[in-house]
């Protein structure tokens, strides 16, 4: 073996060594999320609401996706940035602190930040709705009546 064979091992060993850990493929889009109450069907209004992710893997992940946060509008609709990050879990969770924990915690599985849908979670209605990853005209239409018409509700248009 020569030389530089002898340090292309040496370097692939030192970087095995210090740089343990895997690394996950996954995208990342915006997802609009509306919660309701399940009982009354009223908006969570004015609530932050979060996503966050769990590793389920017993080495260090060098790339897990970062956390997003925001707050309900009076209709209880937030976007949110999600990845479909499937190395572990995703966590959906906000509303009211009860004895240090959210009141409104679900998992999400991937398939949902692309397809959407409703979750039925204890005491809350959760639903969710990708958007587009390119620019349809009908988005496009929408998008130029919200900027000029500020009143305009987007929950509502968004569930058009």
């Amino acid at each position: 073996m020569n030389k530089s064979g002898i340090s292309r091992i040496a370097y692939v060993t030192l970087l095995a060594l210090f740089c343990p850990g895997c690394l996950a493929c996954y995208t990342t889009r915006t997802v609009d999320v509306v919660v309701t109450e399940r009982k009354s069907g009223l908006p969570l209004a004015d609530s932050a609401i979060n996503v966050g992710y769990n590793a389920k893997i017993y080495v260090p992940l060098l790339n897990k996706p970062s956390g997003d946060s925001g707050k309900t509008d009076r209709n209880g609709a937030v976007a949110l940035r999600i990845a479909d990050f499937d190395w572990g879990q995703i966590v959906l969770y906000g509303g009211e602190q009860r004895d240090g924990r959210s009141s409104l915690e679900t998992l999400l599985e991937p398939r949902i930040i692309h397809e959407g849908g409703v979750l039925d979670t204890e005491g809350y209605l959760v639903r969710l709705t990708p958007r587009p990853r390119w620019p349809t005209i009908a988005n496009c239409i929408e998008y130029v009546r919200m900027a000029v018409n500020p009143d305009h509700d987007k929950a509502s248009a968004m569930a058009k």
